[in-house]
């Protein structure tokens, strides 16, 4: 089963969201999205004023990163945690911007 990672609390929220990691489409960059708030950001050390729309950051869409990218932002210090375990409403909650071809397996 898929699933989402949580790169701590967004700065516009507090603790009332989680900060999900994505990978940008087109960039291939990772980055967060609030599901709050539905901002997101280049990195979890970004400020309160540095929130962008999704569109900004993943123009073609996103995907969930998989084992590879996840250990790198582990390994860059993201603090990457499992969130949730992806089923069709959290699918549904993440909207329109992400792309099928998203496929997960937890680091190890």
């Amino acid at each position: 089963m898929e699933q989402v990672y949580s790169c701590g609390d967004c700065p516009v929220c507090k603790v009332l969201g989680d900060l999900m990691l994505l990978e940008a489409v087109q960039s291939r960059t990772l980055f967060l999205r609030c599901f709050r708030c539905e901002g997101a950001f280049e990195s979890p050390m970004s400020r309160a004023d540095e929130l962008r729309p999704v569109e900004a950051l993943a123009p073609q869409g996103f995907v969930l990163p998989g084992p590879e990218r996840i250990r790198e932002a582990i390994d860059g210090g993201w603090g990457a945690t499992v969130m949730v375990s992806l089923d069709t409403d959290w699918k549904a909650r993440l909207g329109p911007g992400l792309r099928a071809e998203s496929a997960v397996e937890p680091p190890r």
